[in-house]
């Protein structure tokens, strides 16, 4: 199965403080046929500044 094109997109915010918005409004593009999610990751800087991905 051929998949394409592709795009990827980066997503930064200076004071992310997130309770589930961005998850459920990408369900919601996706249940509307706007976006097809592929493949995501979350990564962030710690209080020390080391980057890490959230699980």
């Amino acid at each position: 199965m051929a998949i394409g094109p592709v795009q990827l997109i980066v997503l930064g915010f200076t004071d992310p403080d997130f309770h589930g918005e961005i998850i459920a409004e990408l369900e919601r593009l996706r249940e509307s046929d706007t976006v097809r999610v592929i493949d995501a990751l979350a990564v962030y800087k710690d209080e020390v500044g080391e980057v890490a991905v959230a699980i």
